[in-house]
């Protein structure tokens, strides 16, 4: 219970990065910037824009492609959802159905799940970010401190992020490491603002689709997060409910932000290649 109590307060910390983007699915193609780079920088991106913004997870992305690749690019500004993925991973599944029956569970989805870590690595890194409280106000005699901050935690991400899962590709279907030889890519930075930063590629071949084709398809953006089990611990901490002895004990309070944080939460949208 001190666990759910010290999350519930540190949760209410605010982000201090504001993201914007154009809608809260993108539904239209858009052609990677010729010098895209799988590196988790996002450097390529003009002006730091991506396509939406997708507010019910606190994620700004971008689905793009080239001739040979599928390319997603993320955006999770501080905390909350950084925090989650780094507890659960983020998973990119891509989809020949475009009807929710079909999609969901087509035998020909593929996905990628990135990062994959211990808990232990996940919580380092998470009580590594809640340090940056407050240092978006940098005033000078902050600045070394916010600095050393951010060696330390592209130190840690550099250590950390270095495998992914994929599914749906027999000959691939299992723990990858970033180094790989198949052409699935995937890496993360965190920007100085503590804004986790992602980048996928898949290559079209495994995929099925072909820029040649103006096949539309459906993704799911994933954020899994770390399991809860909120009807367990409901159950378990109820008997205070209701009591009219004020000194009986009460059923703690779970914050929206930590059950967000603690169950799995995604969106879908679709899509079409883009030819040069």
């Amino acid at each position: 219970m001190r666990f759910i109590l010290y999350i519930n307060f540190i949760l209410f910390i605010p982000f201090c990065e504001k993201v914007v983007g154009q809608s809260k699915i993108q539904e239209v193609g858009v052609r990677a910037p010729d010098n895209v780079k799988i590196d988790g920088r996002t450097l390529e991106w003009r002006d730091d824009k991506m396509q939406a913004y997708n507010s019910a997870n606190d994620v700004a992305y971008t689905v793009s492609n080239d001739d040979a690749n599928l390319y997603l690019t993320v955006r999770a500004p501080y905390y909350i959802g950084p925090a989650k993925i780094l507890y659960g991973g983020l998973t990119f599944m891509v989809s020949h159905g475009l009807e929710r029956k079909d999609r969901e569970k087509a035998n020909n989805n593929v996905a990628v799940t990135f990062p994959i870590l211990t808990d232990q690595v996940a919580q380092d890194l998470v009580m590594s970010l809640i340090s940056y409280r407050g240092m978006n106000k940098d005033s000078s005699r902050r600045v070394s401190q916010h600095d050393s901050l951010v060696r330390v935690i592209d130190k840690k991400a550099l250590k950390a992020f270095t495998e992914f899962r994929i599914t749906g590709i027999p000959s691939l279907d299992t723990l990858q490491s970033i180094y790989n030889e198949t052409g699935v890519k995937a890496m993360a930075t965190f920007s100085r603002a503590m804004t986790l930063c992602i980048e996928m590629a898949i290559p079209l071949k495994y995929l099925g689709l072909s820029v040649n084709d103006g096949t539309k398809f459906s993704y799911n953006i994933k954020l899994n997060g770390r399991f809860f089990d909120f009807a367990s611990y409901r159950s378990q901490n109820t008997s205070g409910i209701g009591n009219s002895n004020p000194t009986a004990p009460q059923a703690p309070q779970i914050s929206p932000d930590f059950e967000f944080m603690n169950s799995p939460s995604d969106f879908w949208g679709t899509c079409v290649l883009i030819k040069k």
